[in-house]
Order: structure tokens, then C-alpha cells, then sequence
């Protein structure tokens, strides 16, 4: 009775403090300025894989891993259309896209500032400029995992020729690439809530709110496929513009356990350090008495 009282008043203290920071507001906020730089990003995308060994067909199928089913004719298009563009539309494209989705960055740096009780008093320029920097960096994270799950068979077929001590680290890799996913995302996330915010923190510290989000979007992703599957009727609802709903609501909740996952670090953060708190003014007591 005494488990089931604190963990009513944990779940409830968590989901004032989640109204408190206004998790759902900047969630949408984020999700608007992730959506605006969201062609401009996949466009920077798939400019710097097309430098690389990995054809169209390729990212189209490690595209179908990341995105819901719906959208794979408007991915296929896309690959397409960047592949087939001259190298000098490229660059430009590749640095417009760059500036473009620093700004989602930005959008996400407000939410977790206001999550862990942070102010904001970076320079904007700078601010811009590392926004734009994270997603260019964000951009390679994610070719270096598209070559994992692509070239994965490949990468473990040389392992077993040339190396193969690495060749049960490697198999592993391979039969495991739902679970590797998971890890990937949340060192993805660790690396998110440790920096985007205007504060210091242990990076390992941010481990179990990463932990969470990288779950919730994995299963996320998968229920939103079936969810899309299983209703044919979207299409007729909302016609051309289905895609970009889709897009949008997809954001929208991936924006929202990202910072539902910052929301539980901050939350057991502060936790912790009233713990620590008591426990240090109950020695002093003792000392005292």
C-alpha cells in the first residue's frame, strides 16, 4: 500500500511537471519548425549519401526502416529527384538545407531549455550556427547507421575473410538490427540532451530518458505504420495533402517522446538531488545531536 501511494505521487508529480513545462505546446512548436526544414533536411540527406557507394535503391531501403510505409512514394520521388540534380544545385541545395534545419534544432533547443529549468543567453548568431552544425552532424550519424543496415551482410562478409575476430561482433550487428537501432537512437538522444541545452550535465546521466524516447520511437514507428495501414480512409479525407498530414502528426509525436524524454531526466534529476539533500541534512542532524 505504502509502493502504490509513492508511485501514485511520482506519476502524478511527473505529470504536473510535464503541464508545468508545457511538453505538448513545444512539441507542436518543434514539430512546425522541424516540418519547415523537414524537404530541406532529407535533401541534405541523401546529397551527401549520393557521394558515397550507397545507391538510390539502397537509401529507399533504409529509408522504409526510419519512415512510415505512407510515405514511401513521396521518399521515392525524392531520392530520385536529388540524385538526378547537377553537383552545383546540389551544394547549394545542401547548404540551404543545412541553415534551413538548424532551425528545427533551434525549435528543440527552447523546449529542453524551458524542460530543465534552463535560460537561454547564447548569441543567436552562434545559436544558428550550431543548430545548423548538430544537423549536418545528425545528417552523417545517420549515414554511418545506413551503412550498418545496408552494407551490413557485406561489412560482416569481410570481417570473416580479412578479420575475423570481429566476425561474431559483426554477426551479431547483423541478426540484431532492431536492437542496434535502439542503441543507435539512444546515444543519438544521450548526445541530444546532453548538448542542445544551455546547461552541463553528465552525459551518461542522460542515459534513461534516452533509453525511454529510443523505445517509444521504435514501437512508435511501428504502430504508426500499421496504424496507416489499417486506415484506408485517410486518403479520402484529407487527398493529396495526405502525405504532409501524415508528416506532420509523425513529427508531432516523435517531437513529444523526444521531450518526454528530457522531461524524465529533468524530473528525476531533481529527485535525486532532494534525496541527496535530505540525506545530507539527516548526517549533519546526527553529526549535531
Amino acid at each position: 500500500m505504502k509502493f502504490l501511494k509513492k508511485t501514485v505521487r511520482l506519476v502524478s508529480g511527473f505529470l504536473e511537471a510535464m503541464r508545468d513545462d508545457h511538453v505538448g505546446a513545444y512539441a507542436a512548436q518543434t514539430a512546425y519548425f522541424i516540418m519547415l526544414s523537414f524537404f530541406p533536411f532529407i535533401i541534405l540527406l541523401v546529397t551527401l549519401i549520393r557521394y558515397t557507394s550507397i545507391t538510390p535503391a539502397d537509401v529507399y531501403e533504409a529509408a522504409q526502416m526510419i519512415f512510415p510505409s505512407s510515405m514511401d512514394s513521396f521518399i521515392l520521388g525524392l531520392i530520385n529527384e536529388v540524385y538526378s540534380k547537377t553537383a552545383v544545385t546540389v551544394s547549394i541545395s545542401a547548404v540551404v538545407a543545412a541553415w534551413s534545419a538548424g532551425k528545427g534544432f533551434l525549435g528543440l533547443m527552447r523546449g529542453m531549455n524551458t524542460i530543465y529549468n534552463v535560460e537561454e543567453r547564447r548569441n543567436y548568431i552562434i545559436l544558428r550556427l550550431r543548430s545548423a552544425l548538430y544537423a549536418i552532424i545528425f545528417v552523417i550519424a545517420i549515414i554511418l547507421s545506413l551503412v550498418v543496415l545496408v552494407f551490413g551482410n557485406s561489412i560482416h562478409a569481410a570481417a570473416v575473410e580479412h578479420l575475423p575476430f570481429l566476425a561474431v561482433v559483426t554477426g551479431m550487428v547483423v541478426r540484431l538490427k532492431g536492437i542496434v537501432g535502439v542503441c543507435f537512437l539512444t546515444a543519438v538522444f544521450m548526445i541530444l540532451y546532453r548538448f542542445v541545452p544551455n546547461r552541463r550535465a553528465r552525459l551518461f546521466s542522460q542515459a534513461p530518458g534516452a533509453l525511454f524516447s529510443a523505445v517509444c520511437w521504435y514501437l512508435f514507428s511501428i504502430g504508426f505504420s500499421f496504424y496507416v495501414e489499417l486506415s484506408p480512409g485517410l486518403a479520402n479525407m484529407y487527398g493529396s495533402l495526405t502525405t504532409i498530414v501524415l508528416v506532420m502528426l509523425w513529427l508531432y509525436f516523435c517531437m513529444y517522446i523526444i521531450l518526454l524524454g528530457a522531461e524524465i531526466n529533468s524530473y528525476f534529476e531533481d529527485q535525486f538531488r532532494r534525496v541527496s539533500y535530505y540525506r545530507k541534512m539527516l548526517r549533519e542532524q546526527k553529526k549535531e545531536g
